[in-house]
């Protein structure tokens, strides 16, 4: 029963069956890129929106009282934010926050631990953050003083 037609068919076939794998694994790897992709976008834009709309649980929260973020200015009762106005308290203890315990609040802001955290602060008018502009916080190593509050920075 071996012929040469049997060989070369099965070689055809051998052939044929590597192609279709390597095209499966393929698409597979762009799949799930795609899909971290995706999800990482959707996290960065919700993350990012939700500091900015709200004023966060509680709305006049603290480094130990914090249930979910939000760095929007609030009233004193909490019933009116302002959405876009920063608070530049919560900017503070969300700073020395992440500085104390990088995990628990990176947790807290994402919901788990997958994704590590990258944030910039940017002033396009004259506030009361001009002392945080231009600090690379991973790389520096320093006490910054901004509104009577020191805040240290360190280099992990």
């Amino acid at each position: 029963m071996f012929t040469w037609d049997m060989v070369i068919g099965t070689a055809i076939f051998l052939l044929a069956f590597a192609n279709l794998l390597q095209l499966w694994q393929t698409s597979y790897d762009e799949l799930r890129y795609s899909q971290t992709e995706y999800e990482t976008n959707w996290l960065a834009e919700t993350v990012s929106d939700q500091l900015v709309r709200t004023a966060g649980d509680p709305y006049n929260w603290r480094a130990d009282n914090v249930n979910a973020f939000g760095l929007a200015e609030a009233t004193e009762s909490g019933k009116t934010v302002e959405s876009r106005v920063l608070d530049g308290d919560k900017i503070l203890h969300m700073v020395e926050m992440f500085q104390a315990n990088y995990s628990t609040a990176r947790n807290k802001l994402l919901g788990s631990s997958k994704y590590d955290v990258y944030m910039e602060l940017s002033c396009l008018n004259s506030t009361y953050l001009k002392c945080l502009q231009g600090i690379p916080l991973q790389e520096a190593s320093a006490t910054v003083k901004c509104r009577n509050q020191n805040i240290h920075v360190n280099t992990y």
